[in-house]
């Protein structure tokens, strides 16, 4: 099921290169939910830093409300050789 926030996010059309999400803001769930995409995004990028990316991916698939889904798009972006932490 997609949510209205998810229709209104759309692909920039300036090319696949660019990778950009054009966002329209109205209201302030919009808000919310284009701060959500921002985080999100971050998320791909800092998984491939962080020392313990397993770690970042549990805490922010909490935070941000991750479905198993989402979650399991993400844990791609783990770096192979990222130890094998215990959860906390």
């Amino acid at each position: 099921m997609m949510h209205s926030w998810q229709k209104a996010s759309l692909k920039n059309t300036a090319g696949p290169q660019f990778r950009l999400v054009t966002f329209h803001v109205r209201s302030e769930e919009d808000l919310r939910h284009a701060l959500w995409l921002m985080r999100l995004s971050y998320l791909r990028y800092a998984l491939k830093r962080v020392p313990d990316p397993r770690r970042l991916l549990r805490q922010e698939s909490e935070e941000l409300r991750l479905s198993p889904h989402f979650k399991s798009l993400l844990e791609a972006f783990v770096p192979s050789t990222a130890n094998n932490v215990a959860n906390i």
